[in-house]
Formats: structure tokens, C-alpha cells, sequence
């Protein structure tokens, strides 16, 4: 049985419903019992950041944005990752984007992180989490599974399950 990840020893709820910009799957335990992830310091100016000892992110407890952290610093609202990483390893160049190595969009540790432009991002973030085998799942469930429950349970977004079960990635398999 999972344990809610605030700290306070209470079991998780189970997912009613697939609810992908929580990262809740069906059937699958939650990360929280009901407002426990307010038990998160909010003092004004810390960073909210929980370690995942499992994988060794840093993940972002604050606010998000299309699944990514944000903070305010100085007036000016930043994507969190960015941030830490200029803090802690340097400046990002112009047209320089960040590359979450770990695949988790919450992740803010600066090990997991690297600069790369954008054909390389796109690149390592849809082929390198399937394979062959997962592909020809993806299309034998064509119209059998939801396409959003598919996506959360491979780790990409839905219109990647879509564009895949019609063929136009992985064309090799097609």
C-alpha cells in the first residue's frame, strides 16, 4: 500500500479517474491524501521541493504550468528547472532548451537537466521511452484504450499515442 508523500503516515487514495495533469491513473495510487500537498512550507521566497529518493529528482511542489514548475522571482515568472539551473550550473544560452534527462517535467535537480536545442529535445523525449514492442501495443489498442490512458501509462502525451497509432511515427513499424 502507498503511503501519501507529505510524510504523515496516511495511505494514499486510489485514482477514481485518469486524470493526466495530476498524473493520476485509474486504479493507481495518488501521490496525496486531500490537501496534503499544502502541508508543503509556503514561506514566502523558499523553494518548494521534495526529494524522490526512488529516482533522485528534486521535484517541484509549487506552482505549475503545462506540468512544468514556475516561480516568481523578482517580479518575473520563471520555469522552475530553468531557474535552479542557472543557479546552480550556469547560464542558459539564447535559444538554448532544457532537457529533462529523467523525463519528469516536475524535476528541478540540475543532474537531471541538460541544454539542448529543440530537434534534440523532441527527439530524446518521444523515441527514446518506446521501443518497438510498445509501439506495436500502442497501435494493437487503437480504439480499445483511451489514447489519454495510454500516454500516462507510457510516459508521453496523448497526441504522441495518436500520431503513432496513425502512422505517422515510427513509420518503420507501420
Amino acid at each position: 500500500m502507498k503511503m501519501c508523500e507529505c510524510g504523515c503516515g496516511s495511505p494514499a487514495p486510489i485514482a477514481k479517474m485518469t486524470m493526466t495533469k495530476r498524473g493520476w491513473v485509474k486504479g493507481q495510487p495518488q501521490r496525496f491524501v486531500r490537501g496534503h500537498t499544502a502541508r508543503v512550507s509556503k514561506r514566502k521566497g523558499e523553494m518548494r521541493i521534495e526529494h524522490n529518493v526512488a529516482t533522485g529528482c528534486y521535484e517541484w511542489q509549487g506552482a505549475t504550468v503545462n506540468g512544468y514548475g514556475v516561480i516568481k522571482h523578482k517580479q518575473k515568472q520563471s520555469l522552475a528547472h530553468r531557474f535552479v539551473y542557472e543557479i546552480f550550473v550556469g547560464k542558459i544560452p539564447k535559444n538554448g532548451v532544457m532537457d529533462h534527462l529523467c523525463y519528469n517535467p516536475l524535476c528541478v535537480n540540475p543532474d537531471h537537466l541538460r541544454v539542448t536545442d529543440s530537434v534534440g529535445n523532441s527527439h530524446t523525449s518521444r523515441a527514446t521511452k518506446l521501443n518497438s514492442e510498445a509501439v506495436k501495443v500502442l497501435r494493437a489498442m487503437k480504439g480499445k484504450v483511451h489514447r489519454q490512458i495510454l500516454a500516462a501509462i507510457y510516459g508521453i502525451r496523448p497526441k504522441y499515442v495518436n500520431a503513432i497509432q496513425h502512422g505517422d511515427w515510427w513509420k518503420v513499424l507501420a
